[in-house]
């Protein structure tokens, strides 16, 4: 080989030269050379165990530089959106204002304003307290039949306990009213009530402007 030659320097000295192909999908991209200083020194018998061996060995290897790859995108990635969040948290007001009809609950609040349940007292006064009601918003009325069911300890079903079943949002009026009463009576497990119980569910079915 020419000394002009640009492979020269890395060629010098080898007699020996086996280019093998790297294939993907049967396509070559590119080509491993193996070399050896000794005149005839790749058996031909052997060359499709090196072919064979050489793309598994330059699979294994683009799989990790991929991933390596992957990881320092990802890493990029993940400082890039940090930033955004920062930029973001700084643009938010201090505190958020005020917007009447807006309150963050949870999807059950109860609304009990005190006082003596209604026709006990006709000229008894009673505390007010308005709410707004949006579109599929539930109203739980019950009389103090329910609340004040015992069972054979003579405890009370209470108002805890009617938190308990109404806590579960998302079911519609007819099952929320069949949840409650099935719990007063396994609750009373067989005491027969002192006094009616009733319950009304009502929905909001439009929305209102």
């Amino acid at each position: 080989m020419s000394a002009t030659d640009p492979a020269f320097e890395y060629l010098d000295g080898f007699r020996s030269l086996l280019a093998i192909p790297m294939f993907d999908n049967g396509e070559s991209l590119n080509a491993v050379i193996l070399l050896h200083r000794a005149k005839a020194a790749f058996d031909p018998e052997q060359i499709p165990d090196l072919v064979c061996r050489s793309n598994l060995f330059g699979r294994a290897t683009g799989t990790l530089v991929l991933k390596s790859h992957l990881e320092a995108a990802y890493k990029n990635l993940d400082h890039k959106l940090k930033s955004v969040a920062q930029l973001q948290r700084a643009l938010l007001p201090a505190e958020l204002p005020k917007i009447p009809r807006l309150e963050i609950t949870d999807c059950y609040q109860p609304a009990r304003a005190g006082g003596l349940p209604l026709g006990v007292m006709e000229d008894a006064e009673y505390n007010e307290s308005s709410f707004y009601l949006q579109f599929d918003d539930q109203i739980v009325l019950y009389t103090d039949g329910i609340t004040e069911t015992h069972n054979a300890a003579n405890e009370q079903f209470g108002e805890s306990r009617i938190d308990d079943v109404l806590s579960k949002c998302g079911l519609d009026s007819a099952e929320l009213m069949r949840n409650l009463l099935t719990a007063v009576d396994e609750f009373a497990n067989g005491i027969p009530p002192h006094d009616d119980r009733t319950v009304i569910v009502l929905r909001a079915t439009r929305k209102l402007l």
